[in-house]
């Protein structure tokens, strides 16, 4: 029985502090399943990241300018806590798989390592980021998206 019993006792796989609101009330009585994300755990006195998605028409761009910078792309983000101040990072990671996001949209997901973290982060905020993919002419800047709707209409 001792066994059994250890072997219910659930340990987080980092240390670090439950970022989940009010843990003793969500999982009082409830029945769970092995595999089931039950609580958000975070190292908050580690270095902070920006977890991004961003819509599959751009990954294309994205990985091309991260292949011809040969490194990491400069991003420049806000917090939606405070939308009046801009920080600085530097993409890190962008991910092979495109996936559906909260509103059933497919997107990509970046990782942003940030260079010096806001004076009150918060975990879970929202972001408004630029990814820095390079110069381009202003043509191509003003009517990419036109042409992309444009041939996902004609195919």
């Amino acid at each position: 029985l001792r066994r059994q019993e250890q072997e219910l006792t659930l340990r987080a796989p980092i240390a670090g502090e439950v970022l989940t609101r009010r843990p003793d009330q969500l999982l009082a009585g409830r029945p769970v399943e092995r595999g089931q994300l039950l609580l958000r755990v975070a190292d908050v006195a580690g270095p902070w990241i920006v977890e991004a998605r961003v819509p599959q028409d751009y990954a294309g761009d994205l990985q091309a300018a991260r292949v011809a910078s040969a490194g990491e792309l400069p991003v420049t983000f806000a917090l939606l806590t405070d939308p009046t101040q801009n920080f600085r990072g530097r993409l890190v990671d962008l991910a092979n798989v495109v996936e559906l996001d909260a509103e059933d949209e497919p997107a990509v997901e970046l990782t942003v390592a940030i260079d010096e973290p806001p004076p009150a982060p918060r975990a879970g905020a929202g972001v408004l980021a630029r990814v820095d993919c390079g110069r381009r002419s202003w043509g191509y800047v003003l009517f990419h998206d036109a042409a992309r709707a444009a041939a996902s209409w004609w195919y």
